[in-house]
């Protein structure tokens, strides 16, 4: 199995264990091609076999490999370059290959006998072999220039560790937290009406988002919160007294606090702020 070059000044181990998988799973997705190809030509139940197979083999060998380049390659490279865009690559990944392999398993005769399958193997195919030329063009090189001898020898072993593991164990599928969107909107040219008025803006599991309004010269009193906080100061003037300091705060200024760290507030204007609370 020959390896692609790298352009970099030396190949190490890591880079041609990282090239030979990709080599590999490249062979694995080719025949897929083909085995889909034969079913949507000649409705072929040994290719739906065959192509059932091989996704299970590529499912198993991706997984292995993430696990190297997520546990091992990317924290011990991210150290040097910041590679975000890769991580996301990754989860574009996961998410064709579980529609596509999803897609594989459910098939039947006659009813699925078209070819939206196969494109859909071939988009992700695409993606996929897009996605090693990048690696390879740009991380594997990376990799090399930046990991002292030392360094890629830990990562061989941390990686080896993985591959003997998934024998006896075969590596999960890569769980990506769920995100969320949440707009939300908070007043800003409107009159303040009320002399103290609070809203809730966002409650989240590691947040609290509050808009405050006071009237000028209405005051909080001393008090804390259990919290870790920040003020935003978004509009108008106040006064923050704490820890035996007074700061005087305009729109676009904002202050930091520790939980439970006593302070009182003074609106010398009109004034509005966010108040962001830190959930432990």
């Amino acid at each position: 199995m020959s390896i692609p070059p790298i352009k970099a000044k030396l190949v190490s181990a890591v880079t041609k264990k990282l090239v030979a998988d990709h080599v590999y799973m490249t062979e694995l997705m080719d025949k897929l091609i083909l085995a889909l190809q034969d079913i949507c030509e000649h409705q072929a139940s040994h290719s739906l076999s065959e192509a059932r197979a091989l996704a299970e083999e590529l499912v198993q060998r991706m997984n292995v490999h993430a696990a190297c380049e997520d546990q091992v390659i990317f924290p011990a490279l991210s150290k040097y370059h910041p590679i975000p865009i890769l991580e996301i690559e990754h989860e574009e990944v996961l998410l064709q290959r579980a529609a596509l392999v999803t897609g594989i398993l459910n098939y039947t005769f006659p009813e699925d006998c078209n070819e939206k399958l196969l494109k859909q193997a071939v988009d992700f195919v695409d993606l996929v072999k897009r996605h090693f030329a990048k690696e390879e063009k740009v991380v594997f090189p990376l990799l090399e220039d930046s990991l002292s001898s030392a360094e890629k020898h830990q990562v061989i072993a941390r990686m080896d560790d993985i591959v003997a593991k998934s024998r006896v164990i075969p590596v999960e599928s890569p769980s990506r937290p769920p995100r969320q969107f949440i707009p939300f909107h908070f007043p800003i040219d409107t009159p303040v009406e009320q002399q103290l008025s609070t809203e809730p803006l966002l409650d989240t599991p590691n947040f609290q988002l509050k808009v405050w309004e006071l009237q000028a010269g209405t005051s909080l009193a001393t008090h804390w919160t259990p919290m870790k906080a920040v003020i935003l100061l978004y509009a108008g003037k106040a006064q923050w007294v704490g820890q035996d300091a007074t700061v005087e705060l305009s729109a676009g200024d904002g202050i930091y606090m520790d939980a439970k760290l006593a302070h009182s507030l003074k609106a010398l204007t009109d004034c509005r702020f966010l108040l962001v609370l830190q959930k432990e």
